[in-house]
């Protein structure tokens, strides 16, 4: 496959379990303090993960959060005076008062670059490698460009970002303004050069909130279904529920001859997810000589409606996948091609229904 990228994006722990009773009734509230003297923060924006589920504390530092679905994923608390605060598990293990830390506020550092690229250069390679080149990607608009610190080594040709106030981005296209808290960020490229072709690896990671800004529109709702329908997401949720075969996904071995699910995996129940077990001699081991890194990895290549050709690379013999087709050991599975196309442009959250 021609100027290959393989992409790895990971949204901490974003998994979903049905709920337990009633739709409307899941719900989490608390208070929100300032750990050094006690007092109530307000104004703090309290969310889950990669969800268009949040609100914001009030001047009593407390908040209620309602759901239909319990989501087994952070509960997410910021403030830009203080730190940011991860709950796991917050729907088990919670109790209600959340004590946050006071930013300690330091010279940003001073680092002489020996590249030649120029800050617009590198910032119009993140935004292909964060916000995507589809057409979602290229509507979104980083509001907050300024927060962003871009670096590029030249001792291994990577390009790093980092920030610290969130990613403020409005998607046009889905109609979704996303705060996205980026904790890593690379592109790995092949030479010292920031052509998209040249990218060998593209990976980022942190949490976002969703707000609907289109919810009522019909012609937004028909692109986040499209983004949805030709997603590794709908991918895998059609393999754990045995439909994969009689969707509009088709599979096919190294002769390029469709192939079945049954022939490359075997599916169990475990717990609230899904056990699914890779079968080696199903897949083509991946032999690109300008990406030899990844050659002992097992390749599946994949068309949606028989054309938007993407290939997965598994360094793992097994996945663990959740009810809504979300991977567990993210950091196991790489994308080419369509896939790797869709970056935050065209991430949907957890909540959304389609």
């Amino acid at each position: 496959m021609k100027n290959l990228i393989l992409t790895l994006f990971a949204l901490l722990l974003y998994f979903t379990v049905p709920a337990q009773g009633n739709a409307d009734h899941v719900r989490i509230t608390g208070t929100v303090y300032d750990k050094a003297n006690n007092r109530p923060v307000p104004g703090a924006t309290v969310y889950l993960d990669n969800t268009s589920v949040y609100t914001v504390t009030g001047a009593d530092g407390k908040f209620t959060l309602k759901t239909k679905q319990k989501l087994n994923t952070p509960l997410i608390i910021h403030h830009l005076s203080y730190n940011t605060l991860i709950i796991k598990n917050p729907f088990d293990h919670f109790t209600g008062e959340i004590y946050l830390e006071e930013k300690g506020y330091v010279l940003k550092e001073a680092l002489i670059e020996g590249d030649k690229f120029t800050r617009a250069q590198k910032m119009k390679a993140f935004k292909e490698h964060f916000l995507g080149t589809t057409k979602a990607g290229k509507s979104c608009e980083i509001t907050n460009e300024d927060d962003i610190r871009l670096y590029y080594n030249i001792n291994d040709n990577t390009l790093t970002a980092k920030t610290d106030a969130p990613i403020v981005v409005n998607n046009k296209y889905l109609g979704y303004t996303i705060e996205f808290n980026l904790m890593e960020f690379e592109v790995m490229y092949k030479m010292y050069s920031l052509k998209h072709d040249a990218a060998r690896q593209s990976f980022f990671a942190g949490t976002s909130l969703f707000i609907d800004r289109e919810a009522d529109s019909k012609k937004i709702k028909e692109r986040r279904n499209d983004s949805y329908d030709r997603s590794s997401i709908h991918f895998f949720k059609h393999l754990i529920n045995h439909s994969l075969d009689s969707s509009n996904f088709t599979i096919y071995n190294q002769s390029q001859q469709r192939i079945t699910s049954g022939e490359c995996f075997n599916i169990s129940d475990t717990l609230s997810q899904k056990l699914v077990r890779i079968k080696p001699e199903a897949f083509t081991n991946f032999k690109a000589k300008e990406i030899s890194l990844y050659s002992h990895r097992k390749k599946l290549d994949i068309r949606y409606k028989k054309r938007y050709p993407s290939a997965i690379y598994f360094k793992t013999d097994s996945l663990l996948i959740g009810v809504n087709g979300l991977l567990y050991n993210l950091h196991d599975v790489l994308y080419s091609g369509e896939m790797s196309r869709q970056k935050l442009g065209d991430m949907l959250p957890l909540d959304y229904e389609p």
